[in-house]
Formats: structure tokens, sequence, C-alpha cells
């Protein structure tokens, strides 16, 4: 008993001070001038994804003051995975009625709506829940409660066309009031005149929340006479999450989830026991940031939100170059990548990542002169990520798919156009060169390893012959940026395919005549060195079957300009020590009028060019080798020299 008389003295001698001092309605401030929070509502740079994360607080809060502040901001902390934006909703919580501050924020969805956005969440604090149900309920039902709002008379909160609701996060609300001591409090504040219109309506037997909850029923009573299959139509379906304190709150009562207000179509309502007090679940003017965590909004967001970045409006030609575009198109590569690296979400935003690397690849538009290193950093920063994972299946998938949106988006870079990839820098090429290579050498070693995990080159129909045919078409695109260490790479890379793939995939691949075309077109200002990689790329190249063999001797054959004559492209490109190579891999038995063309030439040019004369006497005995087999027609052999030239011309030297 004396337990029980201390506790009721204490409680009236708190209700006193409350009435005699209560909270001081807190002076208007701008919620567009918080500082370290930009809102989508405030500022146009600010809105970057079409969808919004709403936070709304409290009786006697602010966006100032609930919810944290600068970096610890609540909504900061929640988009740490930045793939939607967010905003605020200051009301009067003290003199206005719920039911018009309800419809104040509808105004401010309509404006969202109108700003782009299609998704929308809410974040609550105490009261502010309740608001938000005072929303959904008047959005849901018209012809006060007695039918379900569709057709023309659907709500934008539930069209697919509109801003649609998606999740409602609400810290401590008091739908079913608040504890008794609070409004004996405010009961004795009304008689003061201090707690004004808000506090009497959520004291746990107000008639306002009963009315709220039974409207509620309502809802439930016609969404259960609804055929189930007519149901997603309704768009009535969001996620409901409620972070309660379960009795350690001493200031709003527990919540019961089976309670039959609760919204049948929000699948299924999640409940979280907090263990903690009303107002430091989110914040308050003594401590920085919530003590709540952060990171639990972060993930529950994770499973709400679709990705849907604003890639239209800031990836254009026509935009003038400026930082704070820089920062916007950063920003929203980083959402994407946020978005996909999290493991259960990656399916899901498959879509959006190959269509925003086709569209970096392939689409002119604005930006700073390194965002195109930036950007394909970041993607092969998620392929790194998912093989992170160790889920070889999905690394496999995703650089299969990669792969085919390169194919897809990619062309030759242009130094000489700033809007296209690469166009502004050329270390974008050579992070591609290396995602290429990182690609190639990772994904085909575990389809080698585990051949199941084939079934995962989907854009390839589980062919790795088809995926190496397609790296060898993409490959050869690199050449033609004008950067020596990209070509390196390239060059280096078509090496490393032609040793791994199979002949087939090479010759699908067309890598033979991509590189000698490109080497039609350099050989005459190439160094020694980058001759001598060429050298061994067709090397790798022929070594792989007769086939490819014969088509890069034909190759070799082709004339091109060299010192005011005609010569074959071997004559400038190859070495000595790379003819001879060529020469010994020339059998009888495979002998084609391109070979005979080659030994001959190589044979009658002993001194010439790189052609040593023990070469050339290597040349003259292998095709000895030949004629020994066949009678090769006159019209078949050159003439002495190369393409008629005397045998006493002088000796060309390399102009190099």
């Amino acid at each position: 008993m004396r337990l029980v008389l201390t506790v009721i003295l204490f409680c009236l001698m708190w209700s006193n001070a409350y009435a005699l001092n209560p909270p001081t309605p807190k002076a208007p401030v701008d919620y567009c001038q918080i500082a370290g929070v930009t809102f989508a509502s405030c500022d146009p740079t600010a809105r970057r994804f079409r969808s919004v994360m709403i936070a709304v607080p409290g009786w006697n809060g602010t966006c100032d003051d609930s919810f944290g502040h600068g970096d610890n901001n609540l909504l900061n902390v929640m988009r740490s995975v930045n793939f939607f934006d967010i905003d605020c909703f200051d009301y009067d919580s003290h003199n206005t009625p719920l039911k018009t501050s309800a419809q104040q924020l509808l105004a401010r969805l309509v404006a969202l709506q109108n700003d782009g956005y299609r998704q929308v969440a809410f974040v609550t604090h105490s009261t502010g829940g309740v608001l938000v149900l005072e929303l959904l309920q008047s959005e849901m039902m018209s012809g006060n409660g007695t039918a379900l709002r569709t057709g023309p008379d659907q709500s934008i909160l539930f069209k697919k066309d509109g801003i649609k609701l998606v999740g409602v996060f609400a810290f401590a609300i008091p739908i079913n009031g608040v504890r008794d001591h609070i409004c004996l409090a405010a009961g004795l504040g009304n008689v003061v005149g201090a707690t004004g219109e808000v506090v009497p309506t959520i004291c746990g037997n107000s008639a306002y929340l009963q009315g709220l909850k039974d409207e509620f029923v309502k809802f439930n009573g016609l969404y259960a006479a609804v055929p189930a299959n007519q149901r997603p139509a309704l768009g009535f379906d969001f996620s409901l999450n409620i972070y309660q304190g379960q009795g350690e709150d001493w200031v709003v009562n527990p919540i019961d989830t089976n309670d039959p207000w609760v919204p049948a179509s929000a699948a299924p309502p999640h409940l979280a026991n907090t263990l903690e007090g009303h107002t430091h679940i989110v914040a308050d003017n003594q401590i920085e940031f919530p003590t709540f965590s952060g990171e639990v909004m972060q993930d529950r967001s994770l499973l709400t939100f679709s990705l849907n970045p604003r890639t239209d409006e800031y990836f254009k030609p026509t935009l003038p170059a400026t930082i704070t575009l820089d920062q916007v198109q950063r920003a929203i590569v980083g959402g994407v990548v946020d978005f996909a690296s999290i493991k259960n979400l990656f399916a899901a935003a498959a879509p959006q990542v190959s269509d925003f690397v086709v569209m970096l690849l392939n689409a002119r538009f604005t930006r700073a002169p390194d965002f195109d290193e930036f950007a394909v950093s970041s993607f092969d920063g998620l392929l790194v990520q998912r093989k992170s994972t160790q889920d070889d299946a999905a690394f496999v998938a995703y650089g299969d798919d990669l792969l085919a949106d390169v194919d897809r988006g990619f062309v030759a870079p242009n130094q000489s156009d700033p809007l296209s990839f690469g166009g502004q820098s050329k270390a974008a090429a050579r992070e591609l060169a290396q995602t290429l290579t990182d690609l190639f050498t990772t994904a085909r070693s575990l389809v080698e390893q585990d051949s199941s995990l084939a079934v995962n080159l989907r854009d390839d129909g589980g062919s790795l012959d088809a995926f190496d045919a397609r790296l060898g078409r993409v490959v050869p695109r690199l050449l033609s940026t004008p950067d020596i260490a990209t070509q390196n790479a390239a060059v280096n890379l078509i090496t490393l395919i032609s040793n791994q793939s199979s002949p087939k995939a090479l010759e699908a691949s067309g890598l033979v005549g991509a590189l000698a075309q490109f080497s039609v077109q350099n050989y005459a200002t190439m160094t020694m060195e980058r001759k001598a990689t060429l050298g061994d790329a067709f090397k790798a190249l022929s070594a792989r079957s007769p086939s490819l063999s014969d088509q890069v001797v034909t190759q070799f054959n082709q004339e091109v300009p060299w010192l005011g004559r005609q010569a074959p492209l071997w004559a400038p490109l190859l070495n000595d020590q790379q003819m001879r190579v060529f020469i010994e891999r020339a059998q009888p038995q495979d002998q084609s009028d391109t070979t005979l063309k080659f030994l001959s030439g190589v044979g009658a040019n002993g001194g010439r060019y790189f052609v040593s004369a023990d070469t050339a006497k290597l040349a003259t005995d292998k095709l000895g080798q030949f004629q020994q087999l066949v009678v090769v027609p006159i019209s078949r052999m050159p003439r002495s020299g190369i393409n008629g030239l005397p045998d006493n011309s002088m000796t060309l030297l390399n102009p190099e």
C-alpha cells in the first residue's frame, strides 16, 4: 500500500509540475535550413531518386530536434546505403487538429509527386505515427467509411502512377493512447490552457483514438470482402513496422499487432520491442544522435524501396557542367551500386544496373572529366563484391550480364568528343580494360572448375565458348583508344583469351581480323616493344588450330605501304624470332597458298627487314619440304624478292 501511495504521490507531483511548467511550443524553424540535411521538398538537387522517406516528428517535436543532427540524423544514417531521398514534415502539434495536419501532409505528397516521386515511406515518432494513420484512413476509404477508394477515386498513395506508399516505420506510436500520468498532466494543463488541441485526443480512452481504430476495423471488413485476386489492384499493400517500448516506455501504451484495428493489407506487421524510453528512441535536445540503432531502420528500408534513379534528368547532353551536377551523378551511381551490393536485392537491381552500364558506355551526356573512371571503378567494385560473397553462381551471372552490357553499350572511345565514354579521361578505358581482364580470368576459371556454373552464363546460352567469343569481340574496341596503356592492356588480354579459349570461340570472335586491322592502321608508328607484343598475340592465336594459323598468315601477307614501297604486313611487324616461330609451325600437310606465299617471301629476303640469313634459310628449307610433297604451280610462287623487287634491291631498315 505504501508503494502504491508513493507512486500516486509521484505522479501527482509530476503532473502538477507539468501543468505549471508544460513544454513550451517551440518556435518555428524552417526545416529547409537545418544544417547537415538536405530535404527533397526544399532543394531540387536533393532529388536524385524517385523514392522518398518522409520523417514526421511527434508532439512538441520538430524536424530540427526529433531525429538527431547532421550526419547522425536518423535519415542520414538510414540512407548511408543511398538509393532514396529524404524529406521531413513539420506541423503544429499543439493547436491544430490531427485531421487538419493530415491534409497538410497530403498536400506535401501531391507536391512531391509533381516533383517526380513514385514511392514514399514514412518514419514517425510518437504522435507523428497517429497523424500518418489518420492520413492513411482518410485515403483508403470514402463515404464516411462505407466504401474503399477505388477507380477514379483512388488516392495517389495507392495508385501505381501516383506516389505509392510502400512502408511505415513508427517509433513509439500512441495508437492505444499515452499513459495515465501523461493524461492526468494533460488534464491539469488544459485547466490552465497549456496543452492545446492534440494531447487530450491521444489519451488512452479518447474518443478520437477509438474512432480512428474503428475506421480501420471498417476498412479491414471491406478489404476482406474483396476477392484475393483483386486486392493487388487496390494498392493498399505496404510494410508496417512498429518500434515500441512495450512496457519500458513510460509515455505510450503497448501495442498488440493482432488487435483488430491493424490494417489487414499491411503484410505482415513487424513489431520490435525497443526496450528504451520514449524520447531516447529517436533523439532529444540532450543527445546528438538516435540511441536506437539507425542500422535497423536502414535494413528495413532496404526491404521497402525499389531502385529507381533519376538518370533521365541528370544524364543529358544539354546540362551545363557544374560541381553540383557531378555530385548528383556520383550519388546516383553510388546508390545503384549500394542497392545492388545487397545480396538479397541484387536480382531486383539487375535490370537497373544493366540499363545504367549501357547508358554510361553508349549515351552522350555532360559529366566531369574523371566521372567515367569513377563509374567503371564502381561497377568493377560490385564485381569484386559479388566475388567476396563466395557465391560463385551469382558472380558468374553478374559477370556474364556485365559483359553483355559492355557489348551492347561500348564503342571505341573518342577523345575528340567530350560527351562520349572516355572522351575526357584515358583512365576510364584503362579501368574498363582491367575490369574485363578480371571478369575473364575469374568467371572463366570458376566455370572451368565447376561446369554446373555454366548455366549462369544466361546471356551466352550457358556456353563458355559463347562467353569467350563475346569477350573476343569486345576487347578489340579498346585498341582504338588513343592511350598506350589501354592498348597494351587490350593486347595482353587478347593474348590471354587466345591462350585459354577454344578454337571454336576464337573463330567466332573475329579476333584475328580485328588485331590485323589495328596492326595495319598503326604499324608505322609502333614502338619495337608494341610490335613484339602484337606479334606474341598473333603467335597465341595461330597456335590454336590450323585454320586460325592460316587466317593469321593470310593477314600477314596483305600489302601495306612501307618506306615508299608496298610490302607484306609481316615485314614491318614481326621480329626475326617471331618469323621463325611461324615458319616452324608451317606443316607441309596443311600447306596453302597463304603459307607458300609467306615462306617464299621470307626466304627471298634474307638480310632485308627483320629477316636474318638464318631465318631466310629456314623458310627456304621449309618451302623445300612443301615442294617435295606437291608440284607448286608457278602462279602460286611469288616472284623473287618482295612484290617483284629484285634480289639485289637495297636492304630496307625499320624506321624505328
